[in-house]
């Protein structure tokens, strides 16, 4: 069985450019989205679908609305719950 490897390096920040190939098979360009699935010691990189998107700007807008009870005086009431 042959497979070929692409291989991207890390920089300082932990960043790592997805090869060429592998953004043709993904059908990738700049700005899009990609999602990283863990499975077992396994990472799968598949493109975002605009649903994806769409819950993660959801999530980012509810984090938002919420920010008001991120102080240390709410943390102490609610520490309870």
């Amino acid at each position: 069985m042959h497979t070929d490897n692409d291989i991207s390096r890390l920089t300082s920040k932990h960043q790592a450019t997805v090869p060429r190939r592998i953004r043709q098979v993904l059908g990738l360009k700049g700005g899009d989205a990609v999602r990283f699935r863990v499975k077992g010691k396994q990472v799968v990189l598949e493109k975002a679908s605009r649903r994806d998107k769409e819950y993660r700007d959801y999530l980012k807008s509810l984090d938002a609305m919420l920010a008001e009870w991120h102080s240390p005086e709410d943390d102490e009431l609610f520490k309870d719950l």
